[in-house]
């Protein structure tokens, strides 16, 4: 069976609410202060991407 917009979506929002949570185990064992930032800066778009995938997936679910 052929996946719709909504299964492919719901399916990125839990990809990305995955890495979201594998960036904050990475901020817990950082060690360097830049590699720091920069996993802060790649944790921020992903919760970013996650929210707005988030929302998709909750207005193609009322359609």
């Amino acid at each position: 069976m052929n996946k719709n917009a909504r299964q492919y979506t719901e399916d990125a929002t839990s990809a990305l609410k995955h890495a979201v949570e594998n960036l904050q185990s990475a901020l817990e064992t950082v060690e360097k202060p830049q590699n720091h930032e920069l996993i802060e800066q790649a944790l921020q778009a992903c919760q970013n991407a996650y929210n707005h995938t988030n929302s998709t997936a909750s207005v193609l679910a009322q359609e």
